[in-house]
């Protein structure tokens, strides 16, 4: 696995942080489901 940066607007970041607070899963985790799932409907065709 590798590091990167990005820039997250400070309300996403709210809502992502609370949602790692609610579920239990880290802020990262959250990020990769959300990165993972996004790239699934790319490849699908999805917007």
């Amino acid at each position: 696995m590798k590091r990167t940066h990005v820039f997250i607007p400070e309300p996403t970041l709210a809502q992502l942080r609370a949602l790692a607070k609610k579920t239990g899963l880290t802020l990262a985790e959250h990020i990769r489901r959300a990165i993972d799932a996004y790239l699934i409907r790319q490849k699908e065709g999805k917007p």
